[in-house]
């Protein structure tokens, strides 16, 4: 297969090689040109035929840069978009989730499935300034909402392992690089809190879910590299018409917009369920 890449910072790059190495030739598009030996185009408008995309562009681009290429199977990189309402319905669109596809998470799943009352608790912490060290805190994107963009990936686990239906949040303001918050409620198998923080120095990833059985936790490993191997197999595989269930759909993706829109909104109930019709859905700006 041909794939476009949309955007060649280290996601993009990070998918270009991936492609390439399970066999497919890969075109990039991106102002910037790249060096990774692969025809690049400036814009999207300089690609001829292509059989698939990832756009890999800042969240802000997602739409704008999704909406010509919506015909062809699509790996979109998370966050979605910042916005729930003019994404067009896509049957063959995915979203970059990939811890979904780290295989001790998905045995927590699991176990979470098979003892559906329990609690849960997803955390995820770093330090601002040192994961992008250089850049000016106060012009950084990533304080606010960009905290709860960033680590969506916390709150697509939550709806992917236990549908949390109902939302209560507080948090510390942004100061410089110090940004936090809990997110809690009551979730179709319990209680569920997301702990969301760019102070804490390194990296913390982990996931506990408990109940009268016993404790299960999960640690994100070192790397991910893995699962994101997986996931761009998985992402050709579907493209192809072998549809991955691991994969995150449009309306995973979409659902992820909503419960950030209703956190950062002080709501106190999200439900878990999106109509299907584009023009029913409830529009939510995050930014």
């Amino acid at each position: 297969m041909r794939v476009a890449v949309i955007g060649l910072g280290s996601m993009g790059r990070r998918h270009a090689l991936n492609i390439l190495a399970l066999g497919h030739e890969v075109v990039g598009v991106d102002p910037a040109g790249t060096d990774l030996g692969i025809p690049c185009h400036r814009t999207i408008a300089g690609l001829d035929s292509v059989d698939a995309a990832v756009i890999a562009t800042h969240a802000n681009r997602h739409l704008s840069d999704a909406i010509p290429l919506i015909s062809l199977p699509l790996l979109i990189e998370k966050p979605l978009g910042l916005t729930t309402d003019v994404w067009p319905e896509a049957e063959r669109l995915w979203v970059g989730y990939n811890w979904r596809f780290d295989d001790d998470l998905a045995q927590l799943r699991e176990w979470a499935e098979a003892h559906p009352r329990n609690w849960a608790h997803f955390h995820f912490g770093q330090h601002l300034a040192e994961w992008r060290p250089g850049v000016p805190v106060a012009s950084s994107p990533y304080l606010h909402s960009g905290l709860f963009l960033e680590a969506s990936h916390e709150i697509d686990l939550a709806i992917w392992m236990v549908r949390p239906w109902s939302i209560h949040t507080a948090a510390i303001p942004g100061t410089d690089s110090f940004d936090a918050t809990i997110i809690s409620g009551q979730s179709d198998h319990g209680i569920y809190s997301i702990h969301l923080d760019w102070m804490t120095p390194g990296y913390r990833r982990d996931a506990t879910i408990g109940c009268g059985d016993g404790v299960r936790s999960w640690t994100a490993p070192a790397s991910a590299e893995e699962t994101y191997r997986a996931e761009d197999r998985a992402f050709m595989e579907s493209a192809a018409g072998r549809i991955d269930p691991r994969l995150a759909t449009e309306t995973d993706g979409l659902r992820v917009l909503k419960f950030i829109g209703a956190a950062l909104g002080g709501l106190t109930t999200f439900s878990n369920a999106l109509v299907t019709n584009a023009t029913e859905r409830p529009g939510l700006r995050i930014n």
